[in-house]
């Protein structure tokens, strides 16, 4: 892999992932300074042009999928929904739960304690976002919830057996 950034102006950077120019705005990434702006947008979309092409070389070609709204899913958010979740091992409520010595109820009421107490702004708009987009505001709720949980608790999980063994 290779990445590369050519200066076109004091105020213009080219940036290209294995020979693959991004070009596109740091409008979405609001930053006290341009420089930050654009930088933050720069590695946000150097990470989707190399999420995009592990899928291809993967040859990861899922449908595109739609909300209850209707809404579908374009094809570079489907390839990188399906590498994630391809990439993602996250074990189901039940044997997390087990793993915790709990049952699933209390493992949700305690994953919405932790959700909670530790989820970023990032992660709390996201939530608010499906939320408004949702036909179940309750179910997204608790799904995307859980989602959040089981994915900390299974890093956490590795962490610890890594530490132990």
């Amino acid at each position: 892999m290779s990445c590369s950034s050519q200066h076109l102006s004091p105020s213009r950077k080219v940036v290209s992932v294995n020979g693959r120019v991004i070009a596109r705005e740091a409008q979405h990434h609001p930053a006290d300074k341009p420089a930050a702006s654009w930088g933050e947008a720069a590695a946000a979309l150097v990470i989707r042009e190399l999420l995009l092409q592990e899928a291809e070389r993967l040859a990861i070609l899922p449908e595109s999928l739609s909300d209850g709204q209707g809404r579908r899913e374009t094809d570079e958010e489907a390839r990188i929904r399906a590498l994630v979740e391809q990439a993602a091992k996250v074990p189901s409520p039940d044997e997390t739960a087990e793993l915790f010595d709990e049952d699933v109820a209390e493992y949700a009421f305690g994953a919405i304690r932790r959700y909670s107490n530790a989820a970023g702004n990032e992660e709390w708009l996201s939530l608010m976002t499906a939320l408004g987009a949702s036909g179940d505001p309750g179910r997204t709720c608790l799904v995307r919830i859980l989602d959040w949980a089981l994915l900390r608790d299974a890093a956490e999980l590795r962490r610890e057996s890594s530490q132990n063994s």
